[in-house]
């Protein structure tokens, strides 16, 4: 990482810190909201700007590797933030979406930044379309796991009638309910195509389709979590509650999946 790039590295970190703490802000007074907006659109656009020299600087797409990886994927996370932001007015998630992104930024600077030798399976077009969808998956499972622990909070206060300062700034409970589905159905999608990128980029690389490693295990196991929410609410009515949980469960499957088998488990696809 150049000197341009660890600059915007840490105003990238520096902003979604602000935007942080605008967003709590914004919890207990109302006028701080366009402040926290500003502030982490300007995050995004530093993001923007750090994910684009990192492109610049590896002249790869911006996902081969897990540091790249995971600046792909949290810039993802801020753009959906941002969308839904603006369809539906969902200015409370961002008390969540910056700090969780600010956390995954910063735990990424204690990643290997650069790969002494560019492994040949890595390139061609099958492995940047398998990658891409899979990471573009991914965040939408962030986004809806987002906002199922808002729903499970919102819902905790109605039936405890205690309402918090968050309470008054949560949409209705369909409406996360809803959006959550949403998301989870576009997640599932991507990675389902991903995954067979994925097998089909296999088939060349290493001469099969598929090898039962860590990575691709973990991958079936989300994939059928998710698959299990969508057909539970499509044949048997699942919503609310029961349907929040079950997306949660899904997003320590996806973590795993992204996190722990990258870092810690020996793989074929552990490129860092």
């Amino acid at each position: 990482m150049n000197h341009v790039s660890a600059v915007l590295y840490v105003l990238t970190l520096a902003l979604y810190a602000a935007a942080a703490a605008a967003y709590f802000g914004f919890l207990y007074f109302r006028h701080w909201e366009r402040g926290a907006r500003w502030l982490g659109r300007a995050a995004l656009i530093a993001h923007t700007l750090t994910l684009g020299f990192r492109v610049v600087e590896s002249g790869r797409p911006p996902f081969v590797y897990l540091f790249e990886a995971t600046l792909f994927f949290t810039w993802l996370l801020m753009v959906n933030f941002t969308l839904l932001e603006s369809l539906i007015g969902l200015k409370v998630a961002g008390v969540f979406v910056t700090p969780i992104t600010f956390v995954i930024l910063f735990s990424a600077a204690a990643m290997p930044r650069e790969a002494s030798v560019i492994d040949p399976t890595l390139a061609g077009s099958w492995v940047a379309v398998h990658l891409s969808l899979s990471i573009l998956g991914y965040a939408a499972f962030t986004m809806a796991f987002i906002l199922s622990v808002m729903y499970l909070l919102q819902e905790q206060q109605l039936r405890a009638k205690a309402f918090s300062v968050l309470f008054r700034r949560l949409p209705a409970l369909d409406v996360l309910d809803t959006w959550s589905h949403r998301l989870v159905a576009i997640g599932f999608a991507l990675l389902t195509l991903g995954i067979i990128s994925g097998s089909i980029w296999a088939g060349y690389a290493w001469g099969s389709h598929w090898s039962w490693d860590p990575k691709e295990t973990w991958s079936v196991i989300t994939w059928a979590v998710y698959g299990t929410y969508l057909l539970l609410r499509a044949r048997f009515g699942w919503h609310g509650r029961k349907a929040a949980y079950l997306a949660m469960v899904g997003y320590v499957a996806v973590l795993v999946n992204f996190f722990v088998v990258n870092l810690f488990l020996n793989s074929l696809h552990r490129r860092l």
